[in-house]
C-alpha cells in the first residue's frame, strides 16, 4: 500500500449509499480518515464506460472490490470529479477542471494529519511528436518538504501492440526559479494505460513505480499522480 503507510483504527465502517450521480458534484476542503484509510495500492485496474456522454470509470485492486469512482459528467470533454467506493454520492474527494490547455486540481485537506487544501495547476504542451503534461508541486523528501517539477509523456511501451495507450510521469527533480537550471535527473514515477481490446468494455491500469514504492512522498501527490493520470488519459483520449 503505497498510502496510507498506516491505516488508522476506525469505529465505524466506510460506506456509501446508492443513489444517482449528482447534477452538480461538489469536492470538499477536507475528507475524513475513513476516506483517507482507503489508500492506494502500488497496482490498481481501472475499467470505464466508453460513451461519448456521462462515463464513469472505477479503480479497484486487482481482484478486489473498486476503490474509487471518477466520474466525468461530460465524458471526454469535460471535468473529473474521484469519489470513494463504487457510487457517486455526496462530495468528491478532488476535482479537475480544464480550461483550454491547462487543468485546475482542488485537493483536499486532511486534519488528522496536519495536510491543508491546495490547488495544483497542470499544463498541456502541444506537439504532434513529444505532447508532454508538466505540473509542479511540493512533495515529501527525506523528513522535509520540497517543490519538484512533473511530466507525463508518451512511453515507448505503447508502441508493443499490448496497449492502446501508456503514458508515463516522470519526475524531473527539485524546481528551481532560475531558466538556466536544468533537471539533473528523471525518474519514472507512475504510469498509466489503457489495454488493446474490446471498445465495449474498456481497460487499463494504474501503477506506481521507482521512488513512490519505497518512499513517502505525501498524500497531496499520491492522489495527484493518480488523478492526473486519469486527466491525461481522458484529454488524450478525446484527440
Amino acid at each position: 500500500m503505497i498510502f496510507p503507510p498506516f491505516v488508522p483504527s476506525l469505529e465505524d465502517n466506510f460506506n456509501l449509499e446508492s443513489s444517482s450521480s449528482p447534477s452538480t458534484p461538489g469536492t470538499p476542503s477536507e475528507i475524513s480518515d475513513q476516506v483517507l484509510s482507503i489508500g492506494f495500492p502500488q497496482a490498481m485496474q481501472l475499467t470505464w464506460t466508453n460513451s461519448s456522454s456521462t462515463m464513469a470509470l472505477f479503480i479497484s485492486e486487482p481482484g478486489s472490490s473498486v476503490l474509487y469512482a471518477a466520474l466525468m459528467p461530460r465524458g471526454l470533454q469535460g471535468p473529473v470529479y474521484l469519489y470513494p467506493g463504487s457510487e457517486f454520492t455526496g462530495d468528491a474527494i478532488t476535482s479537475c477542471n480544464k480550461s483550454g490547455e491547462r487543468f485546475t486540481f482542488q485537493l483536499p485537506g486532511v486534519p488528522s494529519c496536519s495536510i491543508t487544501s491546495n490547488q495544483v495547476t497542470m499544463s498541456f504542451h502541444r506537439s504532434r511528436s513529444n505532447p508532454r503534461y508538466s505540473f509542479s508541486m511540493r512533495v515529501e523528501h527525506e523528513g522535509s518538504r520540497r517543490t519538484e517539477s512533473f511530466e507525463w509523456r508518451v512511453s515507448s511501451q505503447a508502441q508493443s501492440g499490448l496497449y492502446t495507450t501508456v503514458w508515463e510521469l516522470v519526475s524531473l527533480g527539485r524546481s528551481s526559479k532560475s531558466s538556466s537550471h536544468r533537471p539533473r535527473s528523471s525518474e519514472v514515477v507512475a504510469m498509466v494505460y489503457e489495454n488493446n481490446g474490446s471498445s465495449m468494455q474498456r481497460s487499463g491500469g494504474f501503477q506506481f513505480l521507482g521512488r513512490p514504492t519505497t518512499k513517502y512522498m505525501g498524500y497531496h501527490w499520491t492522489l495527484m499522480a493518480l488523478m492526473s493520470g486519469i486527466a491525461v488519459w481522458q484529454h488524450a483520449s478525446s484527440g
